[in-house]
Formats: C-alpha cells, structure tokens, sequence
C-alpha cells in the first residue's frame, strides 16, 4: 500500500483567511497571470458539496486536532448540485505535502453508503480506493459524520500547475442523509464576511504569483474546513 501511495503526485497548500472586500483586489492581481477554471459557470464560481467520514473513534477528527503526521480522511464530494457525478476521494498529509486520491462512484453506492447498507460482494472487482475505503467501513465502522459546502471562484496557472481559490461562504450540516438532496439546510462557518483563500502547487509558486495574493492584512492559517465544521456541528 505504501508503495502505491508513492506514485500519487503531492502537493504544498497555503491557506489564508480574507475578507470579502480583499477578494476582487486579488482577483485583479491573479487574473493578470491566471485562467479561470474551464469548470466555473458563467458567475466564474461553482458549488462544492463535500460529506466527511470518521470512524467509530472519530480518529480523523482527533488526529487533525492534534497535527498527527501522517493522517487521512474520507469524504465523497458533489459540483453544482449534480448527484450523478459523484467522486470518493481520499486526502492525506504526509511530512507536510498533500496527497488527493479520487475515484468515481455510482449514485446507488452513495446512497447505500448513507443508509449504512453497503455491502459489496466481490470487493476485488472495484478501483483500489473504493476497497481500501470499503475495507474501513466494515472494519472500522467508517460512517458519514458531516456535510460542508461552499462556493468556490477558482483561477489555473497551468506553466506552474498553481491552483488559486476563493472559497466563500463555508456552511456545515449534521444531516448527512440529506447530502443529495437538492437543498441543504446549513450553519456559517465563518464569520460575516471572512472566507478562504487557497493557493495549491506542485514543487515552486512563481515569485509573482506568491505576491499577487499576499495582501496586507490577511493571515495564513492552517484552516481544516473539515475539523472546523465538526466542532462547530457538535458544539465541541
């Protein structure tokens, strides 16, 4: 399994809290180097909708808590609303780098998953990751925990493979069964106003890039949309 993990690429993330008002400042800056993403709508901006598991430790919770090194997390994630274009995806964090793992998985799964009757008869016949996941949640009782979703304004710098995101308005539910439905009942995050920028790459953010976000008065923060939303779901 380690040495499969191996071939999977990483990448370095920076995060920052920012105000509303400082976001069309560095859109002007990045947009001057940057493409939107070809995904965003006609608003420049789509829909992300991601539901979390733990297990029956809550590990996940309690090791992103502590910073453990290495950890990992499951979660199925949804654009736009479109239940049909579902993905599993596991991400992990290894010596300080960022490993994504996805694999498309049919409505049905999903929702046998959410019902806490999926059973898969012949586990060898699906992608590595869906086993891997499924092996989890019979033996360590893997279950949805948690719903966090968000619009996202994304900008591409292919030369570099930088990725810049604006990740507004970040909500949480504690109703997972309503993760397909078409309207989610959710609780802000942040407060009024405060929302996320992300800057993710490969090895190297070009010198001009690295400035073009750097605006005075935001701070880097080490944000977990995923651990934030569960403290905030559970009052903890």
């Amino acid at each position: 399994m380690e040495k499969q993990k191996e071939k999977i690429p990483s990448r370095q993330e920076i995060k920052y809290l920012c105000h509303e008002t400082q976001i069309p400042v560095i859109q002007n800056r990045v947009g001057v180097f940057c493409d939107l993403d070809p995904h965003a709508e006609k608003e420049g901006r789509y829909l992300v909708r991601s539901l979390y598991f733990d297990d029956y430790w809550d590990t996940a919770y309690h090791e992103n808590a502590a910073g453990v090194d290495p950890r990992q997390k499951y979660r199925i994630r949804l654009y736009n609303g479109d239940s049909d274009r579902l993905t599993l995806e596991r991400k992990s964090k290894r010596s300080g780098k960022t490993y994504k793992e996805t694999v498309p998985i049919p409505r049905e799964t999903c929702v046998e998953i959410l019902e806490g009757e999926w059973f898969c008869p012949d586990p060898g016949s699906v992608p590595l990751l869906l086993r891997q996941f499924y092996l989890e949640y019979r033996t360590k009782l893997l279950r949805p925990v948690v719903i966090v979703e968000y619009e996202r304004i994304p900008y591409l710098y292919s030369a570099g493979n930088v990725r810049i995101t604006f990740d507004r308005n970040i909500s949480v539910s504690g109703n997972t069964g309503e993760f397909l439905e078409e309207s989610l009942a959710a609780r802000p995050v942040m407060p009024p106003g405060r929302h996320i920028l992300e800057v993710k790459y490969d090895a190297l953010i070009p010198d001009f890039l690295y400035n073009a976000v750097s605006v005075e008065g935001m701070r880097q923060t080490t944000f977990s949309k995923y651990y934030l939303g569960r403290k905030i779901q559970e009052g903890r």
